[in-house]
């Protein structure tokens, strides 16, 4: 009996680790949606966004580049010079 409850606590910890770990991401897709929504255009770096948003930026060619969020999230956009 003590085995199973072990187990148990074992596997519900994982899914609550999951669940916070679905709950930060989904936190913060909130917050950049918002952020961006009061935005209509990116003409320019902004710092304070990409600090708080982006985790890596990923060069994929001279046309395309792919933003990885903290969130986890992976944006592909095209480079227009």
């Amino acid at each position: 009996m003590l085995k199973e409850k072990k187990r148990i606590y074992a596997k519900l910890r994982r899914i609550d680790s999951k669940e916070h770990q679905y709950s930060y991401q989904l936190q913060e897709l909130k917050e950049l949606y918002y952020a961006l929504d009061r935005r209509k255009y990116f003409t320019r770096y902004e710092d304070d966004l990409m600090k708080r948003y982006v985790k890596k930026i990923h060069v994929v060619s001279r046309d395309q580049v792919v933003f990885e969020l903290t969130s986890g999230l992976k944006l592909a956009e095209r480079v227009m010079v």
